[in-house]
């Protein structure tokens, strides 16, 4: 276990900030982001360091909350976890971090500053990141900015594990935009960030918005993926046994309907959407996943494995799902009623019409375990 810093943050009462509260009265969503910034630019810019600390801990009232892995091998120069302040954050030795602690101490703690703000102020602070290669070697760029202003960049390339994958364990990669598309160069273009295969195993991309990412076989046990978006990306044989996908939003590529709806024309606008915006899940594993009110439409899940799933309130609309052995222990309730036509069928007494899904559900309605 890491060690952990049990002083108790420093109070400040000599900061004044009545022009900061003042400000707040008028013109918010400019004022607060632009005085907030003032008082903290100097702590990056290596020339102010106490005087932004005191500025934050005194008007935000935050914690450098880090999610660092304490399975980790204990490091002397990263003595941070969850229960450290601001004040422990300064005192780092940043020179004798390895690049990957440094990546998740800065992107942690302008984490934190954003997720202690309120809307619409939270969503003025982004993490964009972007995957390339230089030669053979993986490389991840990250820009941090506010009013889409860039105050921070950083880059440092993606080691290997033993088995020759890239090993992204170690990274925070919450809160960000990981895109195979780089706006410094022709935003048009797509590079398609191939993550194939690589060690993802207990990641945090918690929030984070993929576009155009390529998981075909990627280990991504025990991962969070919690209120996740998935555009364009490739989920093939994607390992998230165990994973959290509460909240996520995964179209499936859209197949041609069988039936007729009533509401033709928004069906036809959501099969163009998901043409070309929707992913590839086949063989997607969700082994003893947690899929709570995750968006799983047009997906087809027929090669997956979901036994043990929690699809509580999951919108499962128009899903293909596997046959009733490789959904054993799965959890289905009320998603039926996210797709009225599912639910018809389930109340239908004529079982040889009856499609995999409504099967399911209403065999639980018969054993009363929902």
């Amino acid at each position: 276990m890491m060690k952990t810093i049990t002083k108790q943050p420093i109070l400040f009462t000599d900061v004044p900030v009545a022009d900061l509260r003042n400000s707040m009265k008028h013109d918010l969503n400019q004022n607060l982001i632009e005085r907030l910034w003032n008082k903290i630019r100097d702590f990056f810019l290596d020339s102010d360091k106490q005087k932004a600390f005191k500025s934050i801990h005194k008007y935000i009232n935050t914690l450098s909350v880090l999610n660092y892995n304490s399975a980790l091998t204990p490091d002397p120069n990263f003595n941070i976890d969850a229960s450290s302040d601001l004040d422990s954050y300064l005192n780092l030795k940043f020179d004798n971090l390895s690049p990957k602690q440094k990546q998740t101490t800065l992107c942690c703690f302008w984490n934190k500053i954003a997720s202690s703000l309120p809307e619409p102020y939270n969503s003025t602070i982004k993490h964009n990141i972007i995957f390339y290669k230089v030669g053979e070697n993986l490389m991840i760029r990250g820009t941090i900015s506010i009013v889409n202003e860039v105050v921070k960049t950083y880059s440092l390339p993606i080691e290997k594990d033993d088995n020759g994958y890239y090993d992204f364990s170690g990274l925070y990669l919450a809160h960000s935009n990981i895109s195979g598309k780089d706006p410094n160069k022709d935003p048009a273009i797509d590079f398609g960030i191939d993550l194939g295969n690589c060690n993802c195993s207990n990641v945090n991309f918690e929030h984070t918005y993929f576009d155009s990412v390529k998981f075909t076989n990627t280990n991504c046990t025990n991962a969070n993926f919690n209120s996740c978006r998935f555009i364009k990306c490739d989920l093939t044989n994607m390992n998230c046994t165990g994973a959290i996908l509460d909240n996520a939003v995964i179209y499936g590529k859209e197949k041609e309907p069988e039936m007729q709806y009533p509401e033709a024309d928004q069906i036809i606008q959501r099969i163009t959407y998901q043409k070309s915006h929707g992913n590839e899940t086949k063989g997607m594993i969700l082994t003893n996943c947690s899929c709570v009110k995750t968006t799983f439409n047009w997906a087809d899940l027929s090669e997956s494995d979901c036994q043990n799933v929690d699809f509580s309130e999951a919108n499962l609309s128009n899903t293909i799902l596997p046959d009733i052995v490789r959904m054993k222990g799965t959890k289905l309730y009320r998603t039926d009623l996210f797709n009225p036509i599912l639910k018809a069928e389930a109340e239908s007494t004529e079982e040889k019409d009856i499609s995999p899904l409504a099967k399911i559900i209403l065999d639980y309605i018969e054993s009363d375990k929902n």
